[in-house]
């Protein structure tokens, strides 16, 4: 079992609460050229050659990586609300106007994750390597997770696509804490692991955790005194009209230069997450949120 199949199983997801204020402030917003909203990661065919889980060596199989296009987005002017359409502001933090537009934005993302018990989701995820941290990973990986989150910090994935294929069919179960639960799909679930969360399997390409990739994580960058944000722009991603929030100076890794959070303007949920190391999209997370607050299946937390 000591394979690559679970080289990445990777997590930034959406939830968000109410915010005060910040919809009801005038957003001047420029055309942000960067973002790719309108295309989802074509799913590589499942590399040849892979490794036995008996060998250790690496696999020298090479991919030819090619990024999701980036598509242009429109400059949009958000108007201003009649006051009576505005949410309380009560004491919540975001209503101090010394704070940022972008912030406030941020703080409601996190306000609303904060107010819910569960919820599941759908996300496709894109990762190309760092040459320089990992040269021998995997040069392109894409998947289809389904996956249920549970505050404080549990998550359940189920894989249903993935670049190598043989690590469709996974389930992955992690309780926030060091450890991580993995059952592989087909004849290899009769042997469930527990593997340490910075195992090489359980790492992406870019030897990323999953304590770093969940919502959570993206919303600890962006809200940290290292952190600038800009508001780059307002575009539509999968039907939704979306906030586009740059974040430099605390990103997830040197090569990393910005990462770009979209932000659901209705909702705030997180829709999708895009790390940059300058021009080159070396990463990518779409999430579409279906349920909030459900009722979890006794067997959820099962392998």
């Amino acid at each position: 079992m000591k394979n690559k199949f679970f080289n990445l199983f990777i997590s930034v997801f959406t939830v968000t609460a109410t915010l005060a204020g910040c919809s009801s402030e005038p957003v001047n917003t420029v055309s942000y050229n960067q973002y790719s909203v309108n295309q989802t990661p074509t799913y590589q065919q499942p590399v040849k050659n892979i490794t036995p889980p008996a060998v250790k060596q690496q696999n020298k199989t090479t991919v030819v990586a090619k990024a999701p296009v980036k598509v242009a987005t429109k400059t949009v002017t958000e108007t201003k609300q009649d006051p009576k359409t505005e949410i309380k502001k009560a004491v919540s933090p975001v209503s101090d106007p010394s704070i940022s537009v972008e912030k406030k934005i941020m703080l409601k993302a996190k306000q609303k994750y904060d107010g819910l018990k569960n919820f599941s989701a759908t996300f496709t995820m894109f990762s190309k390597r760092n040459d320089k941290t990992n040269p021998k990973g995997n040069p392109l990986l894409t998947a289809e997770t389904k996956y249920l989150f549970e505050a404080p910090r549990k998550s359940v994935f189920n894989v249903v696509k993935h670049s190598i294929s043989a690590v469709a069919g996974a389930k992955m179960i992690w309780d926030g804490g060091d450890k991580v639960k993995v059952k592989a799909g087909g004849v290899l679930g009769l042997f469930p692991l527990e593997l340490a969360l910075t195992d090489s399997k359980m790492t992406t390409n870019r030897d990323w955790k999953l304590d770093q990739l969940d919502h959570v994580a993206a919303l600890e960058r962006a809200l940290s005194p290292k952190a600038t944000l800009k508001l780059a722009g307002k575009t539509t991603i999968n039907g939704r009209e979306v906030y586009m929030i740059k974040q430099t100076g605390n990103t997830i890794d040197g090569e990393v230069t910005e990462e770009n959070i979209a932000i659901d303007s209705k909702e705030f949920y997180i829709v999708a997450n895009e790390m940059y190391a300058g021009t080159d999209l070396v990463f990518q997370l779409k999430i579409n949120v279906e349920s909030v607050n459900i009722n979890i299946p006794a067997d959820a937390y099962e392998l």
